[in-house]
């Protein structure tokens, strides 16, 4: 009985040291596949965002710039007053537009998440 309950422990033991040596082995395995910065993905979509938003703020500065130049060359004598009247508003929704585009890629830069 004591030959077969030593024999039971050793055996015991060497499945157990074989299970962790593989767990432990492929603990390293998966460790070496994962990612070095669990940040990654997350500063990658803050880096497309910020593109984006650049980009948007452009095509809105382009399309505001064009339809008011549009609408002064084409416009009767009522629209082209309307232009010269409110001429400073339509400058400083450029510059917002245009500005907060770039105050947020700024900022992003300023947080390292670019």
């Amino acid at each position: 009985m004591r030959r077969l309950k030593s024999q039971l422990a050793r055996l015991w033991a060497t499945i157990s040291f074989t299970i962790t040596g593989l767990l432990l082995n492929a603990n390293e395995v998966f460790a070496a596949d994962s990612a070095t910065d669990p940040f990654a993905k997350t500063q990658t979509d803050a880096t497309n965002l910020t593109t984006k938003i650049q980009n948007w703020s452009v095509i809105i500065i382009v399309l505001v710039v064009v339809a008011t130049a549009v609408g002064y060359a084409l416009g009767g004598k009522q629209v082209k007053k309307w232009v010269r009247s409110y001429w400073w508003g339509i400058l400083i929704a450029v510059v917002v537009i245009f500005g907060a585009g770039q105050f947020i890629a700024w900022y992003m830069q300023y947080l390292n998440l670019k």
